[in-house]
């Protein structure tokens, strides 16, 4: 199955991946709270849209009800 998908938000959703993987490359930044703290506060307002609108958007309804019923 394929399906298909706004670029701009696939750029959106790769900056965040790039920002998290930035965050967790090393260990010394991911296991400073405050660090961590400054990340949540950056990126969550981003990750909170793309995960209930962006991305759970892009799904069939059968794969939405699929992880519901998870």
């Amino acid at each position: 199955m394929k399906i298909q998908v706004d670029l701009a938000d696939v750029k959106r959703v790769f900056r965040l991946l790039e920002n998290i993987h930035e965050l967790m490359h090393e260990p010394l930044r991911y296991s400073d709270s405050s660090q961590v703290e400054a990340f949540a506060a950056a990126h969550y307002a981003e990750i909170k849209e793309l995960y209930y609108e962006t991305v759970w958007n892009w799904l069939p309804q059968e794969v939405k009800q699929e992880i519901i019923e998870e």
